[in-house]
């Protein structure tokens, strides 16, 4: 039954994880967690399902992220996954000295707590970039490479500590800050996560401080349902665009930030039951909620 349940856990949140470019960690992370399985263990398993997961619909959507001179694959998407991927190789020996400093696993559940809040309020003051690329890059590329690869560094290794893969720091910035419209901010996400989902995943299989084996495991279970997961994800995205409810697709990301609170903090108040209840009952209302926005009219 607990086989299943990983599988089922790496569908959900990779059909989410697909439509907004994540790697699905908002789910997998505080729903292992309630699962009573360690920190550690949990982001390097969520890392790993991510590298697997993400690769097919980035290899397919590669070309389209805009690879021509003064491009965002250039401006944008290079320097920050580069950054993303040097820097996730620090994740685990990070995540190693808060656990032996604090002797706890708290500091890690506030760091993720409040990388939300920040999240959650720049939603709101997001509005939706132009899709005209040259009007958005004139002038500004070598300042938007610039900021790409600071925030890649710092998105790197907090992504890598707690194991969300990075697309839930890199969505935001994208498009509040350097302005890159919503389907090509989804398409460049989804290579950031696929980049630090293998250095983080690297840092923690050869760091000795993590079993391999349940790792490996549970990573390949979850991936089992989140590679067919992250494909139907990307397509209702690409869908929800078609339709024209871009607006509304980059707001409904602000229902992952909330769930995903309520789950961490009913595992930090030890309620483990209710969160473990939220956590099931936002999967299957998330799944039909992308589901109704991807074919709205």
């Amino acid at each position: 039954m607990e086989y299943v349940l990983y599988v089922l856990i790496g569908f959900i949140a990779s059909v989410s994880g697909g439509f907004w470019g994540l790697g699905g960690g908002w789910m997998i992370v505080p729903a292992l967690l309630l699962l009573n399985v360690d920190i550690q263990t949990v982001a390097a398993a969520s890392l790993f399902q991510m590298a697997i997961s993400s690769s097919w619909t980035v290899f397919r959507q590669f070309p389209g992220i805009g690879w021509k001179k003064g491009g965002w694959g250039w401006n944008v998407a290079l320097p920050f996954c580069m950054a993303s991927f040097i820097a996730g190789f620090s994740g685990e020996y990070v995540s190693s000295f808060m656990k032996e400093t604090f002797k706890s696993e708290l500091p890690h559940q506030i760091i993720f707590f409040c990388i939300l809040i920040c999240i959650f309020i720049s939603i709101f003051k997001t509005k939706p970039a132009s899709p005209d690329l040259e009007k958005d890059q004139v002038g500004g590329a070598l300042m938007k490479s610039l900021i790409a690869s600071t925030l890649g560094l710092f998105s790197g290794v907090i992504s890598a500590v707690v194991g969300i893969g990075g697309g839930i720091i890199a969505r935001p910035v994208m498009t509040s800050i350097l302005s890159v419209p919503e389907k090509t901010t989804g398409m460049i996400t989804r290579l950031i996560v696929l980049f630090t989902g293998i250095s983080g995943t690297t840092s923690y299989l050869y760091s000795g401080q993590v079993d391999r084996h349940d790792v490996v495991s549970i990573g390949l279970l979850l991936a089992m349902g989140g590679i067919p997961g992250f494909v139907i994800g990307a397509k209702m995205h690409e869908s929800s665009l078609r339709s024209g409810t871009e607006l509304a697709a980059q707001r409904s990301f602000a229902i992952i930030v909330l769930l995903t609170m309520a789950g961490m903090i009913c595992k930090v108040m030890d309620v483990v039951v209710l969160g473990r209840i939220i956590i099931s009952i936002s999967g299957v209302i998330i799944c039909v909620f992308l589901g109704w926005i991807s074919r709205k009219k």
